[in-house]
């Protein structure tokens, strides 16, 4: 799966959620990256910001399905105009693309079309079945102590991803954090609840991956 995105904590975080549901991402940040890495081999899905610089959407999605030795089968594009109501267009009139997903709905939505265009079952690999219980919010009791990391990584990623529209709008990674300060408390709380880790461990784990989408600097 390529994913193409000029903020690299959103589309890093688009890669940790799809990764429980079977896909292996690689992330771009401009338009002229997705036209390059396109040809470098076949790929099963693209799901582009209709706003990056360089090579546009509408160019990136008749090069995935026509120009190509193999189309791709499942292009989605990610609205990014930072209204609800806005980008309201059918899937017949997207420049070509089979479908759509709002920013801020791309941890609820994106996986579900994705396999429904690949006409695919979803795949889900056993160790990830929880982390996706995670992700539904359920409250996972028996979430095993060695997979910590992992779920720091999906509970961050939710919450970017949750905040997208106001982090594609922020100017530095302190108003990014800033933004999602509060959900980012609760998060840390939902960890330290499901793993019993002690404070200074939960903040190891969380700095690490905060650090890794590109909101903090190295410290």
């Amino acid at each position: 799966m390529l994913v193409g995105h000029e903020r690299v904590a959103i589309g890093k975080a688009v890669a940790c959620v799809l990764g429980p549901h079977g896909f292996d991402v690689q992330v771009v940040q401009s338009g002229d990256a997705v036209a390059r890495v396109l040809q470098m081999r076949r790929w099963d899905g693209l799901v582009i910001d209709v706003a990056m610089s360089g090579r546009p959407s509408f160019e990136l999605t008749d090069m995935a399905k026509t120009a190509l030795e193999h189309s791709v089968p499942a292009v989605i594009l990610v609205a990014t105009v930072h209204r609800r109501t806005s980008y309201k267009r059918r899937p017949s009139r997207l420049y070509g693309a089979d479908d759509y997903v709002e920013i801020h709905r791309l941890g609820q939505q994106l996986p579900a079309k994705l396999w429904s265009l690949l006409g695919a079952e979803p795949v889900t690999a056993p160790a990830d079945a929880v982390l996706l219980r995670v992700l539904a919010g359920e409250t996972c009791d028996d979430f095993p102590r060695t997979s910590s990391a992992a779920l720091a990584e999906i509970l961050i990623a939710d919450l970017v991803l949750q905040h997208a529209d106001g982090l594609v709008m922020a100017m530095s990674s302190a108003d990014a954090r800033a933004l999602a300060a509060g959900a980012l408390e609760r998060a840390r709380a939902r960890f330290t609840d499901m793993t019993q880790e002690p404070p200074d461990a939960v903040e190891r784990a969380f700095s690490r991956v905060l650090f890794r989408l590109g909101l903090v600097e190295a410290g």
